[in-house]
């Protein structure tokens, strides 16, 4: 059985949605990395310019920095995961009324349909009741 074409257009696009969640949060794991080079960059050139001589403060403060952008991560994830949850439900909605707008379609149908039926049947009825006209001379000369 085909399915209906909004049907499969509100697939395809929680389709793209999905898609498009799969590439922010790869896009967020690049910004992450990146994030995570910049970082040791400026350890480095921090143990540069201040001879910093303690290393662990520089690994604490990189650790910091890291979970910090690890929470920032996870935060968007999960606004990205309650908006595919909205559209989800967004879709469901839209499908159950899209199912009743048929289902009252089809009712309506079924209701002119037996109506028709109905009225055919009493003209029917009608038609059996009266009498057949019968032929009249009325052109006879003879009177």
């Amino acid at each position: 059985m085909a399915q209906d074409p909004m049907v499969q257009m509100q697939q395809e696009e929680l389709k793209i949605r999905a898609q498009e969640v799969q590439i922010k949060g790869q896009k967020v794991q690049g910004e992450l990395a990146l994030k995570q080079a910049e970082v040791a960059l400026k350890a480095q050139e921090l143990h540069a310019k201040e001879g910093l001589d303690n290393p662990m403060m520089i690994m604490q403060r990189h650790a910091m920095e890291m979970e910090a952008l690890k929470a920032q991560q996870q935060r968007e994830m999960e606004q990205h995961q309650q908006q595919m949850a909205m559209a989800q439900q967004q879709h469901a909605q839209a499908m159950a009324h899209g199912g009743q707008v048929m289902n009252q379609k089809l009712r309506h149908a079924e209701m002119s349909a037996e109506q028709r039926a109905r009225h055919a049947e009493m003209a029917a009825e009608r038609a059996a009741k009266q009498p057949l006209p019968t032929a009249k001379s009325s052109g006879s000369k003879g009177d």
